[in-house]
């Protein structure tokens, strides 16, 4: 699911199946719990939420806190 922890980085890279409309997921890293949602727009292009937070640049990833 492209899913995974650099360092102190949550780091979501989804690779979906072009059928699928996204996914959802609850990760627990150290204590504190990360709900990441994937959806694909209008444009077919793949849009991350993490705690309800857009994720704009997916190589720089989500802060772990």
């Amino acid at each position: 699911m492209g899913i995974r922890r650099k360092g102190d980085t949550l780091i979501v890279q989804p690779v979906l199946p072009t059928q699928w409309e996204g996914f959802s997921a609850t990760v627990q890293i150290e204590g504190q719990t990360y709900d990441i949602r994937v959806t694909r727009d209008a444009d077919v292009e793949l849009l991350v939420y993490v705690n309800e937070l857009a994720i704009g640049d997916l190589q720089a990833g989500f802060p772990l806190s």
